[in-house]
């Protein structure tokens, strides 16, 4: 392909991406996936080779961590826009009482953090979180404290984790891995 037949593709590829989020207020992650995807299938890429393509475009590191992330984000935001976080502090709070809650919603953060990263389970259980000390009328520190204690205690302790990578030992006699 020539070099002015993919700077077309750039731009038009920028300017359906800008119509998307500013036009269509479509978020800026998933627009840009999308975006993404349409480029490459116009550029000829195989297939095949469009996800490997994508996660090194994002970087080898951040490229799969990113997109987790930036999924479990949009989930939180669903869980709050439906409403969905009031509905679950309000049935906590009949169920188990005030004084319990905060107990429960760090059992469900260790629970809920075995098979994600951090990041992300701290992002779906925020707005719970908030939810929760704004309905049991609790400091939100009292609540969001333990959880996040939960969820990295999962993170760091327990070995089959997502966050947990083995890597190979060090040639280096000073490099800590």
């Amino acid at each position: 392909m020539s070099t002015g037949v993919l700077l077309t593709l750039a731009l038009l590829a920028i300017a359906l991406l800008l119509f998307l989020v500013i036009k269509l207020k479509m978020s800026a992650f998933v627009a840009l996936m999308m975006v993404s995807l349409l480029l490459a299938i116009a550029t000829g890429i195989p297939l095949a080779d469009i996800a490997d393509t994508m996660t090194k475009g994002m970087g080898n590191t951040l490229g799969s961590v990113a997109t987790v992330v930036a999924l479990g984000a949009m989930l939180g935001s669903l869980i709050e826009g439906a409403d969905g976080a009031n509905v679950l502090a309000r049935k906590f709070t009949d169920v188990l009482g005030t004084k319990r809650v905060a107990i429960a919603v760090t059992v469900v953060a260790f629970l809920v953090g075995i098979p994600i990263f951090f990041e992300v389970g701290f992002i779906i259980l925020a707005p719970i979180v908030f939810s929760l000390a704004y309905v049991t009328h609790t400091k939100l520190l009292k609540i969001a404290l333990p959880v996040g204690a939960a969820i990295l205690t999962v993170h760091v302790a327990i070995p089959p984790h997502p966050g947990r990578r083995l890597r190979p030992p060090s040639s280096e006699p000073n490099r800590v891995w």
